[in-house]
């Protein structure tokens, strides 16, 4: 499927355009719609036309500045009451107007009910229209809806392969595809070997989402401990704020241990949400990235591709999340004692940390878009 994908977008069939539209939350503070706006960008690198239809959320509009694609807000995602969600119906006339030969949708069962997903898919295969679904988290509960989906002939894929296994118990097939990343050519390889920690103290960084499972809070207590053995370290904490309650009340409790335990010469707490072009280049200032999660419903980790597409070393919890890049990474538990033990020890070995540096380089190569994103249009 790979080659096959690959060959689709190198040499694009002139006579029948590549029109592909996407149903997902761009321009939402989702990390779903971020992987979306990654998405169109190299199919529109490879002329190939997007159509967003986008989603209005019921605690925030969406920001579609600058998109520079057709965009047309047609669905309502309730993430307050949990129990509103709907698809328009125009959604299903500005496709076929649109003369879209290809339809993305990019669920999560918290999105809208699963029984609304096949009706507009099935509404799509009936006009013509070549189907995928990107599955963001499988749950049982969706099992009957996804084998109809199967049966239809729609593609369904996920990005863990624990998903793809768990769906096959009941009946269900899903196609495994990494987590594809925004490769950074040209980066140059940091060495520990002949570095002056008192000239040069290393920079550590978190990123993502500030929610309150993502373990900031035991990352900026680990720093205390850290100190002692790089006494001018720095923690750089780049998580947006998400519009949630614990979102809110985790940057409280974030700053409220920063001031507790005199860090604040030590961590720099920044809750913008920043275009993806900047984050990138913020990680690529650090030394170190640290993911301490504790378990969630997320699909992949797109925070982790974030960091390693800049090459950098990446600890990560043992959160499931993860155990797609397991193999490339360095695993501690989530407690102050072993987020703190852990950085000291990758920072300690030269060796452990260009391994770790590597890994990430190679593993951000070999999962690029390039190589995955024409698996999503093969039918």
């Amino acid at each position: 499927m790979r080659k096959q994908g690959v060959a689709l977008l190198s040499s694009p069939d002139e006579t029948t355009p590549l029109r592909v539209a996407h149903l997902s939350t761009v321009g939402l503070k989702c990390g779903i719609g971020e992987y979306t706006r990654k998405l169109m960008s190299v199919y529109q690198e490879r002329g190939v036309s997007n159509f967003l239809l986008a989603a209005e959320a019921a605690n925030e509009k969406p920001t579609l500045s600058g998109l520079g694609i057709p965009v047309d807000t047609v669905w309502f995602f309730d993430n307050v009451t949990w129990n509103s969600s709907r698809i328009d119906p125009r959604a299903l006339e500005r496709l076929q107007e649109w003369n879209a030969t290809h339809l993305v949708i990019q669920y999560h069962p918290g999105y809208y009910p699963a029984e609304m997903l096949i009706d507009f898919a099935t509404a799509a295969k009936c006009q013509g229209v070549v189907v995928t679904v990107i599955v963001h988290n499988f749950v049982d509960e969706t099992a009957a809806v996804m084998r109809r989906l199967n049966a239809l002939g729609v593609t369904l894929f996920s990005h863990r392969t624990t998903e793809v296994l768990q769906a096959k118990a009941v009946g269900v097939q899903l196609e495994k595809v990494p987590l594809a990343m925004e490769f950074k050519e040209g980066l140059r390889a940091k060495s520990l070997a002949r570095r002056d920690w008192a000239v040069e103290p290393p920079v550590i960084v978190t990123t993502g989402f500030l929610r309150r499972h993502k373990g900031v809070v035991s990352l900026i207590r680990s720093m205390p401990e850290v100190l002692k053995k790089f006494p001018g370290a720095q923690l750089v904490i780049q998580c947006a704020l998400y519009p949630s309650e614990d979102s809110e009340s985790e940057a409280l409790i974030c700053e409220s241990e920063i001031k507790r335990l005199g860090l604040a010469d030590v961590v720099r707490l920044d809750t913008r949400f920043l275009d993806k072009d900047v984050v990138l280049a913020e990680l690529a200032k650090a030394d170190l990235a640290v993911l301490p999660y504790e378990q969630s419903n997320e699909g992949g980790s797109a925070t982790a591709a974030d960091c390693m597409c800049v090459g950098l070393p990446l600890i990560v919890s043992g959160a499931e999340i993860f155990d797609e890049v397991r193999a490339v990474v360095f695993t501690v538990q989530p407690t102050v004692k072993a987020i703190s033990a852990g950085i000291i020890e990758v920072l300690s070995s030269a060796e452990l940390y260009v391994t770790l540096e590597q890994n990430s380089i190679a593993h951000a190569q070999e999962n690029s878009w390039g190589n995955f994103a024409g698996g999503f249009l093969l039918g």
